[in-house]
């Protein structure tokens, strides 16, 4: 189903499942090269360098994006806010939660 409007989307990422609409769009990050862990729900704005959220099937949790961003990509932040959010990290970590999953990337943290 293509979504009509920017309401469709945010009840598409809740159950997350995948859209694209206009410059906002979902997808899933495929499973790592380096563990058996499941792909990450992954929710972008204007491309694939900008992650707003990505839940993570392993920890069954929410991770949000706290890097400042341009009006529209803060007015798609408010509107695709998870309920329950279980950390804000910066863009980088962001995307290597969604590339390889938050026990990866945590692990990448303290080398």
């Amino acid at each position: 189903m293509k979504p009509k409007n920017l309401d469709e989307c945010v009840e598409l990422a809740r159950k997350k499942e995948t859209f694209t609409f206009n410059n906002v769009f979902s997808d899933f990050r495929p499973e790592s090269n380096f563990t058996n862990s499941p792909p990450r729900y992954v929710v972008f704005s204007y491309g694939y360098h900008y992650p707003m959220y990505v839940y993570d099937y392993e920890a069954c949790q929410w991770y949000g994006n706290k890097d400042k961003s341009t009006p529209t990509t803060t007015r798609h932040m408010k509107r695709f806010e998870p309920y329950s959010v279980a950390q804000w990290v910066d863009t980088d970590t962001l995307n290597r939660i969604a590339t390889s999953g938050i026990v990866n990337a945590t692990a990448h943290r303290m080398e």
